[in-house]
């Protein structure tokens, strides 16, 4: 009703549009409204003045064409319309004021997934364990950034799967896999450095109280002397002072003779392990030693040979308590000689490491999470560092009166891929 015709629409018979003459204006030549259909039947205009505003042609006041209805959505995280109900209001208005107005419901309903930001999560690679791991992100239409889950435990020591869980908190959950990988190829197989222990007063401090809950004990270390007898040089002494301690001297006074010894109560009172043969000058040793609480026994070894054995060995690290004074170099005795002498890989364990273990091992580098492996230090830490660091992220030794120029020094320890067998004589 709103639209004008032709004056062709089928079985229309009669059609005036008004649209002859000029609204308001002088139109008294026309005598007719003109049928728009080819029927003609024109009408007669009668007693019309024609002129002026009234009896005459005026401006059309009806609406004419279609009514357009306008409204605004609010635009949402999933595209037009949020996760929800929307009311929509929409207005329309004619050309002469007339105005109406409607309203409706838009309604959306999430059922998608969180949408991972990463098609493929990359692998993670560790030495022998995974103790960290950086949770990846998704998307979600309604919830937003979602951090993913999952049910994997710490550390991760092999080769595995874990799964990610991504939950937008609306039951809509999606899942990502990740790799990690262990390698277990040591990380150092050629020799690196060496520190320089110069016999005047360079030393290294550990933690205090590193070993006081270990019972079952080995200590392995490589060393050169620089001369043969050097009065009670330390390689390892920890301890709180000379009635509580327990040491590995390379030379028993100025012998050259290798010894180790635990005490709660003095020189006098120490348990003893102590090599039958003088050490060389200018040679690497391997040396450890090992006390096994359970039976109370101490091996000391050269080498990976056994050379001593104490059979009655009762005391273990615990039983020095809170030590205060760990060092490598020096003594707790003060007028012992400092260490003259180069050492490298150092090693602390929490179990008696057997004479194969001590053998197989003691030519490689390893990777500072192996099982029962309290510290390793491979003293690589390179010209100016004044810290030792310990590999397994635990025990941090400090360089103490080092010179960073000259005590960091290249290593011809026997360790490494072109390593051979060592021997003594």
């Amino acid at each position: 009703m709103n639209d004008e015709l032709v004056g062709n629409e089928p079985n229309l018979e009669v059609y005036y549009d008004y649209n002859q003459g000029t609204p308001g204006g002088n139109n008294t030549s026309i005598s007719q409204v003109l049928d728009r259909t080819s029927n003609g039947i024109h009408a007669d205009l009668i007693n019309f003045g024609l002129t002026g505003t009234l009896g005459n042609f005026v401006a059309e006041k009806v609406e004419r064409g279609s009514v357009q209805f306008t409204g605004t959505a609010v635009d949402g995280p999933c595209g037009l319309y949020p996760i929800g109900t929307t009311t929509i209001t929409v207005s329309t208005a004619d050309l002469i004021g007339n105005t109406t107005s409607c309203t409706y419901d838009v309604t959306i309903n999430d059922s998608e997934a969180p949408v991972p930001d990463l098609a493929t999560l990359p692998a993670i690679t560790g030495g022998c364990q995974v103790t960290t791991l950086t949770a990846p992100t998704a998307t979600d239409c309604t919830a937003g950034t979602v951090t993913g889950t999952t049910t994997a435990s710490l550390p991760i020591t092999s080769n595995t799967t874990i799964t990610w869980t991504y939950d937008d908190g609306l039951g809509h959950t999606s899942t990502q896999n990740q790799s990690i990988i262990i390698n277990t190829t040591p990380a150092d197989l050629v020799r690196d450095d060496a520190l320089n222990f110069d016999g005047v007063d360079n030393h290294v401090q550990f933690p205090v109280g590193m070993l006081q809950t270990v019972t079952d004990f080995t200590f392995e270390c490589w060393f050169i002397k620089d001369r043969t007898g050097n009065g009670w040089e330390r390689l390892m002494d920890f301890g709180s002072d000379s009635s509580v301690n327990m040491f590995l001297t390379s030379s028993i006074g100025n012998s050259g003779i290798l010894r180790f010894a635990i005490t709660t109560g003095g020189s006098g009172n120490e348990q003893r392990l102590t090599a039958p043969f003088v050490l060389s000058a200018n040679q690497w040793y391997h040396a450890a030693v090992t006390i096994d609480a359970t039976n109370d026994v101490g091996i000391l070894y050269v080498n990976g040979i056994e050379v001593a054995r104490n059979n009655n060995m009762t005391l273990t690290p615990s039983n020095l308590g809170n030590t205060i004074q760990n060092w490598l170099g020096r003594s707790q005795y003060a007028a012992d000689n400092f260490l003259d002498a180069r050492m490298d890989e150092v090693r602390f364990w929490s179990t008696a490491r057997t004479a194969t273990e001590i053998r197989e091992h003691m030519h490689l580098t390893l990777e500072g999470c192996e099982t029962d492996l309290l510290s390793y230090y491979q003293f690589n830490d390179g010209v100016g560092a004044t810290t030792l660091n310990d590999v397994t992220g635990t025990n941090n030794g400090t360089l103490v009166n080092t010179n960073p120029a000259m005590d960091c020094v290249p290593s011809s320890v026997n360790v490494g891929n072109d390593a051979t067998m060592a021997s003594y004589s």
